[in-house]
């Protein structure tokens, strides 16, 4: 897996279990970076998304439901914006989809 590639066997979008808005799939790395540091160690290598709907408590959720970062759970020192690097903003320097060849 590619770190661009976004087609690992997830789907791209799902419904928010809180506030059922569309909610964008993240890599794991991306939870862990922006936990508070006391709950960093309860995110496990899996599918999570995060919630499109800045109204909604829920940040990031795994695929099946069984972990769930609400914003409570969020380190917000932490720059959201850096971490998160969308197909369109990547650089193409880890050469994992092609893009910077």
């Amino acid at each position: 897996m590619g770190c661009c590639n976004n087609n690992y066997g997830l789907k791209k979008t799902m419904e928010c279990p809180l506030c059922k808005a569309s909610s964008e799939a993240v890599h794991y790395i991306v939870v862990e970076t922006v936990l508070k540091k006391k709950i960093k160690n309860q995110v496990i290598p899996d599918s999570y998304y995060t919630c499109s709907n800045e109204d909604c408590d829920m940040v990031f959720f795994s695929e099946d439901h069984q972990q769930m970062f609400l914003t409570q759970d969020i380190d917000f020192s932490a720059d959201f914006n850096k971490v998160i690097k969308t197909h369109d903003g990547c650089s193409g320097g880890c050469g994992g989809c092609g893009k910077g060849k």
